[in-house]
């Protein structure tokens, strides 16, 4: 801790900065988005006047948001995972509820899927 404080630009030398930022960032606006698009098709289910089309607007523009944002968080998740099996191995194992010693099955794509012995780390 004494380090980054007479180095502030040690942190940006973190290799599990840039997946945990986009992460963030993703998932803050993929939960905004569809908050707020809750919230006005709320209010279009609850309105009966001409105020309906913009509520209609603003919800699908929120939806949309919502989806575009949705598409890269799994991609960027699993960079992050790759990045905590990588440097932070006893906080990968906790996450995924295996213990050392145990057979670990890690999908690496649709159809593949390989099976990693957590003796190899320490």
């Amino acid at each position: 801790m004494g380090y980054i404080l007479y180095d502030p630009g040690v942190a940006f030398q973190n290799p599990d900065l840039l997946p945990t930022f986009l992460h963030t960032v993703l998932a803050t606006i993929v939960i905004a988005s569809f908050a707020t698009a809750a919230i006005y098709s709320y209010m279009y289910l609850r309105t009966k006047s001409n105020a309906r089309s913009f509520y209609k607007r603003i919800a699908k523009t929120a939806f949309g948001f919502g989806g575009v944002a949705s598409i890269p968080q799994p991609l960027v998740g699993d960079l992050m995972g790759r990045v905590v099996y990588e440097y932070q191995y006893a906080k990968f194992l906790m996450a995924e509820g295996s213990r050392p010693g145990e057979a670990l099955t890690r999908s690496l794509g649709l159809f593949s899927t390989v099976i990693l012995t957590t003796t190899s780390r320490a």
